[in-house]
Protein backbone atom coordinates (compact mmCIF):
# COMPACT_ATOMS: atom_id res chain seq x y z
CA UNK A 1 0.00 0.00 0.00
CA UNK A 2 1.29 3.34 -0.64
CA UNK A 3 0.58 6.69 1.39
CA UNK A 4 2.20 9.38 -0.75
CA UNK A 5 5.76 8.46 -1.13
CA UNK A 6 5.56 5.32 1.60
CA UNK A 7 5.00 2.18 0.84
CA UNK A 8 4.16 0.11 3.35
CA UNK A 9 3.14 -3.63 3.24
CA UNK A 10 -0.22 -5.20 4.68
CA UNK A 11 0.69 -6.73 7.26
CA UNK A 12 2.38 -3.16 8.33
CA UNK A 13 -0.97 -1.07 8.11
CA UNK A 14 -2.66 -3.86 10.08
CA UNK A 15 -0.23 -3.96 12.92
CA UNK A 16 0.62 -0.15 13.16
CA UNK A 17 -3.36 0.08 12.93
CA UNK A 18 -3.64 -2.26 15.31
CA UNK A 19 -1.36 -0.73 17.79
CA UNK A 20 -2.63 2.47 17.26
CA UNK A 21 -6.40 1.91 18.21
CA UNK A 22 -5.48 -0.27 21.28
CA UNK A 23 -2.87 1.96 22.86
CA UNK A 24 -4.87 5.40 22.04
CA UNK A 25 -8.02 3.62 22.58
CA UNK A 26 -6.91 1.81 25.80
CA UNK A 27 -5.49 5.11 27.23
CA UNK A 28 -9.13 6.94 27.28
CA UNK A 29 -11.21 3.75 27.59
CA UNK A 30 -8.70 3.78 31.08
CA UNK A 31 -9.47 7.70 31.60
CA UNK A 32 -13.09 6.55 31.48
CA UNK A 33 -12.68 4.07 33.83
CA UNK A 34 -13.12 1.17 31.72
CA UNK A 35 -10.48 -1.62 31.79
CA UNK A 36 -9.41 -2.49 28.19
CA UNK A 37 -5.93 -2.18 29.15
CA UNK A 38 -6.78 -4.33 31.85
CA UNK A 39 -8.47 -6.81 30.02
CA UNK A 40 -5.81 -6.86 27.39
CA UNK A 41 -2.03 -6.88 29.10
CA UNK A 42 -0.76 -10.16 29.76
CA UNK A 43 -0.74 -11.43 33.46
CA UNK A 44 0.33 -14.94 33.86
CA UNK A 45 -2.07 -15.23 36.40
CA UNK A 46 -5.14 -14.61 34.90
CA UNK A 47 -4.02 -16.54 31.55
CA UNK A 48 -3.87 -19.82 34.06
CA UNK A 49 -7.14 -18.92 34.67
CA UNK A 50 -8.16 -19.06 31.43
CA UNK A 51 -7.69 -15.80 29.72
CA UNK A 52 -5.72 -16.96 27.09
CA UNK A 53 -6.36 -14.15 24.60
CA UNK A 54 -3.92 -12.17 26.69
CA UNK A 55 -0.96 -13.99 24.66
CA UNK A 56 -2.19 -12.47 21.71
CA UNK A 57 -3.33 -9.15 22.96
CA UNK A 58 -0.80 -7.90 24.96
CA UNK A 59 1.76 -6.86 22.43
CA UNK A 60 -0.46 -3.71 21.41
CA UNK A 61 -1.38 -2.14 24.33
CA UNK A 62 2.07 0.66 24.63
CA UNK A 63 1.17 1.96 28.17
CA UNK A 64 4.05 3.59 29.42
CA UNK A 65 4.78 6.57 27.42
CA UNK A 66 3.77 7.92 24.05
CA UNK A 67 7.39 7.93 22.89
CA UNK A 68 7.28 4.17 23.37
CA UNK A 69 4.21 4.10 21.33
CA UNK A 70 5.66 6.06 18.73
CA UNK A 71 8.98 4.27 18.65
CA UNK A 72 6.71 1.02 18.14
CA UNK A 73 5.07 2.35 15.32
CA UNK A 74 8.63 3.63 13.74
CA UNK A 75 10.14 0.07 14.04
CA UNK A 76 7.50 -1.62 12.43
CA UNK A 77 8.05 0.93 9.86
CA UNK A 78 11.77 0.99 9.19
CA UNK A 79 12.36 -3.13 10.18
CA UNK A 80 9.07 -4.91 8.92
CA UNK A 81 9.04 -3.57 5.39
CA UNK A 82 12.07 -5.48 4.71
CA UNK A 83 11.72 -8.40 6.22
CA UNK A 84 8.00 -8.24 4.54
CA UNK A 85 9.72 -8.05 1.84
CA UNK A 86 12.00 -10.78 2.15
CA UNK A 87 10.11 -13.67 4.01
CA UNK A 88 6.39 -12.51 2.46
CA UNK A 89 3.73 -10.89 4.19
CA UNK A 90 1.77 -14.93 5.84
CA UNK A 91 5.66 -15.58 6.55
CA UNK A 92 5.88 -12.22 8.61
CA UNK A 93 2.73 -12.87 9.90
CA UNK A 94 3.19 -15.64 11.28
CA UNK A 95 6.39 -15.06 12.43
CA UNK A 96 4.87 -11.87 14.43
CA UNK A 97 2.23 -13.75 15.78
CA UNK A 98 4.03 -16.72 16.89
CA UNK A 99 6.35 -15.06 18.51
CA UNK A 100 3.73 -13.04 20.59
CA UNK A 101 2.14 -16.32 21.97
CA UNK A 102 5.44 -18.35 22.68
CA UNK A 103 6.74 -15.62 24.44
CA UNK A 104 3.65 -15.08 26.28
CA UNK A 105 3.29 -18.64 26.77
CA UNK A 106 6.92 -19.17 28.11
CA UNK A 107 6.56 -16.19 30.41
CA UNK A 108 3.54 -17.51 32.00
CA UNK A 109 5.90 -20.83 32.35
CA UNK A 110 8.79 -18.99 33.56
CA UNK A 111 6.58 -17.19 36.19
CA UNK A 112 4.86 -20.12 38.00
CA UNK A 113 7.72 -23.01 37.29
CA UNK A 114 10.98 -21.02 37.46
CA UNK A 115 10.65 -17.25 38.60
CA UNK A 116 8.00 -16.04 40.99
CA UNK A 117 8.25 -12.83 40.49
CA UNK A 118 7.92 -12.60 36.98
CA UNK A 119 4.05 -13.81 37.85
CA UNK A 120 3.17 -10.71 39.20
CA UNK A 121 4.65 -8.08 36.22
CA UNK A 122 2.07 -7.40 33.98
CA UNK A 123 3.57 -7.09 30.38
CA UNK A 124 2.30 -4.60 26.70
CA UNK A 125 3.96 -3.42 24.32
CA UNK A 126 5.53 -4.14 20.95
CA UNK A 127 8.95 -4.09 22.21
CA UNK A 128 10.24 -7.38 22.67
CA UNK A 129 8.81 -8.44 19.48
CA UNK A 130 10.47 -5.32 17.72
CA UNK A 131 13.99 -6.27 19.52
CA UNK A 132 13.55 -10.26 18.03
CA UNK A 133 12.50 -8.22 14.35
CA UNK A 134 15.78 -6.20 14.48
CA UNK A 135 17.84 -9.03 14.73
CA UNK A 136 16.01 -10.67 12.34
CA UNK A 137 16.64 -7.61 9.89
CA UNK A 138 20.38 -7.56 10.88
CA UNK A 139 20.57 -11.18 10.32
CA UNK A 140 19.17 -11.07 7.31
CA UNK A 141 20.87 -6.93 6.09
CA UNK A 142 24.03 -7.45 7.43
CA UNK A 143 25.71 -5.18 5.49
CA UNK A 144 22.87 -2.53 5.76
CA UNK A 145 23.43 0.34 8.32
CA UNK A 146 20.89 1.86 10.27
CA UNK A 147 21.53 5.40 12.73
CA UNK A 148 20.77 4.18 15.81
CA UNK A 149 18.52 6.40 18.22
CA UNK A 150 19.73 9.13 14.93
CA UNK A 151 23.29 9.18 16.12
CA UNK A 152 25.30 6.12 15.91
CA UNK A 153 25.16 4.41 12.61
CA UNK A 154 25.61 0.73 13.46
CA UNK A 155 25.19 -2.95 10.78
CA UNK A 156 24.73 -6.44 11.46
CA UNK A 157 26.21 -8.12 13.97
CA UNK A 158 26.81 -4.68 15.86
CA UNK A 159 23.33 -4.10 15.86
CA UNK A 160 22.20 -7.53 17.60
CA UNK A 161 25.01 -6.83 20.13
CA UNK A 162 23.93 -3.30 20.76
CA UNK A 163 20.41 -4.41 21.27
CA UNK A 164 21.29 -7.17 23.47
CA UNK A 165 23.61 -4.84 25.34
CA UNK A 166 20.54 -2.10 25.84
CA UNK A 167 18.40 -4.79 27.05
CA UNK A 168 20.50 -5.92 29.56
CA UNK A 169 21.16 -2.28 30.64
CA UNK A 170 17.74 -1.68 31.49
CA UNK A 171 17.08 -4.86 32.85
CA UNK A 172 19.40 -4.06 35.47
CA UNK A 173 17.90 -0.55 36.28
CA UNK A 174 14.54 -1.53 36.08
CA UNK A 175 15.16 -5.46 37.17
CA UNK A 176 15.37 -8.39 35.45
CA UNK A 177 11.75 -9.67 36.20
CA UNK A 178 10.30 -6.66 33.87
CA UNK A 179 12.59 -7.79 30.88
CA UNK A 180 12.25 -11.49 30.92
CA UNK A 181 9.78 -11.64 27.72
CA UNK A 182 12.79 -9.02 25.81
CA UNK A 183 15.45 -11.75 26.48
CA UNK A 184 12.97 -14.77 25.40
CA UNK A 185 12.24 -12.90 22.32
CA UNK A 186 15.80 -12.19 21.59
CA UNK A 187 17.03 -15.41 22.04
CA UNK A 188 14.14 -17.30 20.20
CA UNK A 189 14.71 -15.02 17.04
CA UNK A 190 18.50 -16.05 17.48
CA UNK A 191 17.92 -19.76 17.72
CA UNK A 192 15.16 -19.11 14.56
CA UNK A 193 17.43 -16.95 12.44
CA UNK A 194 20.60 -18.94 12.96
CA UNK A 195 19.85 -22.76 13.82
CA UNK A 196 16.79 -22.87 11.36
CA UNK A 197 18.88 -22.00 8.83
CA UNK A 198 21.80 -24.52 9.88
CA UNK A 199 19.77 -27.27 10.15
CA UNK A 200 18.41 -26.77 6.52
CA UNK A 201 21.62 -26.64 5.60
CA UNK A 202 23.32 -29.65 7.42
CA UNK A 203 20.21 -31.38 5.95
CA UNK A 204 21.22 -30.35 2.64
CA UNK A 205 24.92 -31.21 2.98
CA UNK A 206 23.64 -35.05 4.40
CA UNK A 207 21.66 -35.33 1.37
CA UNK A 208 24.38 -34.33 -1.39
CA UNK A 209 26.68 -36.67 0.63
CA UNK A 210 24.34 -39.72 0.32
CA UNK A 211 23.78 -38.85 -3.74
CA UNK A 212 27.52 -39.05 -4.02
CA UNK A 213 27.60 -42.17 -2.21
CA UNK A 214 25.04 -43.86 -4.50
CA UNK A 215 27.22 -42.52 -7.01
CA UNK A 216 30.66 -44.08 -5.61
CA UNK A 217 28.41 -47.12 -4.71
CA UNK A 218 28.27 -47.42 -8.70
CA UNK A 219 31.95 -46.59 -9.44
CA UNK A 220 34.51 -49.28 -9.67
CA UNK A 221 38.17 -48.32 -8.92
CA UNK A 222 40.69 -48.03 -11.89
CA UNK A 223 43.86 -49.53 -10.18
CA UNK A 224 46.57 -48.94 -13.01
CA UNK A 225 46.17 -52.51 -14.62
CA UNK A 226 45.38 -52.57 -18.49
CA UNK A 227 41.92 -52.57 -19.33
CA UNK A 228 42.07 -55.51 -20.84
CA UNK A 229 43.67 -57.16 -17.95
CA UNK A 230 41.02 -58.61 -15.03
CA UNK A 231 41.40 -59.30 -11.56
CA UNK A 232 42.87 -62.71 -11.19
CA UNK A 233 40.32 -65.69 -12.22
CA UNK A 234 37.89 -63.28 -13.79
CA UNK A 235 37.44 -62.55 -17.27
CA UNK A 236 38.81 -59.53 -18.48
CA UNK A 237 37.55 -56.01 -18.18
CA UNK A 238 36.91 -53.34 -20.64
CA UNK A 239 34.88 -50.88 -19.41
CA UNK A 240 34.33 -49.02 -15.85
CA UNK A 241 31.10 -47.78 -15.02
Amino acid sequence: MRFGRFYLPVPIVVLMALTIVASIGGALCEHGGIPVVQKGMLLPSLVWEGEIWRLVTWTFFETSNPFSFLFALLMLYWFGRDLCDAWGNRKFLAVYFGFSVVIGALTCLIGKFVWHPVWFIPQTGGWPISEALVIAWATLFPDREIRLYFVLNVRGRTLILVTIGLTVLFAIYYGVAAFVPHFLAELLMLFYIGQARRWYLKWKMVRLQNQAKRYVDNVRRIDGRDDDEGPPGKPPTKWVN
